[in-house]
């Protein structure tokens, strides 16, 4: 079963919003959930990836794939708080639930969302306690993932990103919980499962490029992930792989976070080239 989840977290004073399911539709014979809405700041639905509203990320929002692969973009905190501050939290027992419950369909599935509030205090144990996980991110997986980013970001003139130990390590802990959902941190976030690579997964989050509108420059449900990966604010990369049961998942963390929804930030972050 193949899995791909991308977050898009931002903190923000402000109540966390619940995600709904969306009507599923079809794209190019693969099943895909209908995007939700955006109301007063708050979003849900089911959609990829998250956004910002002056520098901060809001709404909380997922999508599901049916298909051979899937994948997912992450979610965004305060670009201005240094990733070694932020506490890893800790999966939900019904997070746990959901989770393996999944891993027993034959479909794919993609999963994005974005979250509203800043992780607990409680949350603060590492996530490796819950799920069955192996680490396995190895440095030359690390190189091939920040290589394949800058080499995308560069055709969209973002400068290269650099890597960031204490973001990896962050990703690592969410990783080792195994579980399929944004971490709720403060930090751009795409995850992916089931793929056979690091570089399939980020592939995937970036051929949603295909999607994006630059007459029209925004944040939508179908190309997050793709703006996360070549958003021209964000500076520091931070990757991780846990084996999951044979279930490999992805977690790639990015500082500063982008899908800012907020005057022309997406005109001046997502180039065309």
């Amino acid at each position: 079963m193949v899995h791909l989840i991308s977050v898009a977290t931002t903190i923000m004073a402000i109540a966390a919003v619940a995600s709904q399911a969306a009507p599923v539709q079809q794209q190019n014979g693969t099943e895909i959930a209908g995007p939700g809405g955006q109301h007063n700041g708050t979003e849900h639905g089911f959609h990829h990836g998250g956004h910002h509203r002056g520098g901060h990320h809001y709404g909380q929002h997922r999508s599901e794939h049916s298909g051979k692969n899937a994948s997912s973009h992450g979610h965004h905190g305060h670009g201005d708080r240094s990733p070694s501050s932020v506490p890893v939290p800790t999966p939900s027992s019904s997070s746990e639930n959901d989770s393996s419950s999944s891993g027993s369909s034959s479909s794919s599935s993609l999963l994005a969302e974005t979250q509203s509030a800043s992780p607990s205090s409680s949350s603060t144990a590492s996530a490796s306690s819950s799920g069955a996980s192996s680490s396995s991110s190895t440095s030359s997986q690390n190189d091939a993932a920040l290589q394949l980013h800058n080499k995308y970001r560069a055709q969209h003139s973002a400068d290269p990103l650099t890597w960031s130990s204490e973001l990896a390590q962050y990703a690592q802990k969410w990783a080792d919980g195994c579980v399929f959902e944004h971490s709720k941190g403060d930090y751009g976030e795409n995850l992916a499962q089931g793929y056979d690579s690091v570089d399939s997964a980020i592939t995937a989050w970036y051929d949603e490029y295909k999607d994006y509108d630059y007459s029209n420059p925004g944040f939508t449900e179908g190309t997050g992930h793709f703006t996360q990966v070549v958003w021209k604010g964000t500076k520091q990369l931070g990757c991780a792989l846990s084996d999951c049961s044979g279930k490999p998942l992805y977690v790639c963390e990015y500082s500063p976070a982008g899908n800012i929804v907020s005057g022309n930030e997406f005109e001046e972050n997502v180039s065309e080239n």
